[in-house]
């Protein structure tokens, strides 16, 4: 009788334990109004899953993220993400070979894509490296962290592809391209080589 007691007080200690928020995502899912069963009916998934997502023990899938997204206004990403004023912990043995230090920055100035790609990294980084954590947990994050850095390198491809064409736009280099193929009007040979070279180095589809 007394260890059923003990175990009943333990239960009631447990059930009123603040809720430790461990992403953006699920601090924005636990403060919309309504039950479980209310929530779960909404999302077309079970109440089980809702419950998880909101103590922080699963994350939900793409496709759910995106129902997330259109049902309460969730975004995918914030499930990646720290809680609203929460800091991620220090570390001095993030490497920064693959997480490169943020730029300084104004406490004004609104943070660029790549600053935030920067923080996300650095932050799933750390909470992997974050002792205690479950197998199922770390691996969860080494994939976010995985995916994370691919869509930064998809995002600097496309930078770079965008600076290409600015730079092969321009009007300054199209004029340098000019001088130097008058330049070697009189090498028929040298021209076609150097022409060929700038066609190669720029991507330019433009006749020489």
């Amino acid at each position: 009788m007394l260890m059923t007691m003990e175990v009943v007080k333990k239960s009631k200690a447990t059930k009123s334990e603040p809720v430790i928020y461990k992403s953006e995502g699920q601090r924005l899912l636990c403060e919309q109004p309504g039950t479980l069963a209310g929530i779960a009916e909404r999302l077309g998934c079970t109440k089980q899953a809702v419950s998880l997502w909101r103590l922080g023990e699963q994350s939900p899938a793409t496709k759910q993220r995106e129902r997330l997204k259109a049902c309460f206004g969730i975004e995918p990403i914030a499930w990646e993400r720290l809680p609203a004023g929460a800091m991620p912990p220090q570390s001095t043995d993030a490497d920064p070979d693959d997480v490169p230090d943020d730029d300084e920055e104004s406490d004004d100035d609104e943070p660029s894509l790549e600053e935030d790609y920067k923080r996300q990294l650095r932050a799933l980084r750390k909470a992997i490296d974050t002792p205690g954590i479950l197998a199922r947990e770390r691996l969860a994050l080494n994939d976010a962290f995985g995916k994370a850095l691919e869509r930064r390198r998809r995002y600097e491809l496309q930078i770079e592809l965008q600076e290409d064409r600015i730079v092969r736009g321009h009007p300054a280099w199209r004029r340098l391209k000019r001088l130097i193929m008058d330049a070697l009007a009189t090498h028929p040979a040298a021209a076609r080589d150097v022409g060929r070279a700038l066609q190669m180095a720029m991507g330019d589809g433009e006749e020489e």
